[in-house]
């Protein structure tokens, strides 16, 4: 079975706690610390073409703690986050 996620903390974390937008960022994976309504989660896929993933990880915008760790396609990059509420760490 070919591996497509992975997660990588070597950028560090960047807690995301408000409404305005974040940009140019460069994460893998988003934890939620409580109930979270994600608004805009954008990047990139691997071969640098603009991608939705609420759109294609199938994510409602909707977390919540209980989720855990979600992560996008290997070699993919989240570039910006917008949240409506709520709170997430990004890895």
């Amino acid at each position: 079975m070919a591996k497509n996620t992975r997660i990588n903390g070597n950028k560090g974390t960047f807690i995301i706690d408000g409404t305005s937008a974040n940009i140019n960022l460069d994460y893998e994976v988003i934890i939620p610390i409580e109930d979270t309504v994600l608004s805009v989660c954008t990047g990139v896929d691997n071969q640098g073409n603009a991608v939705d993933f609420k759109t294609v990880q199938n994510w409602d915008g909707t977390l919540t703690a209980a989720h855990g760790s979600l992560t996008i396609p290997y070699g993919s990059k989240i570039t910006a986050i917008t949240l409506t509420s709520g709170e997430i760490v990004c890895l």
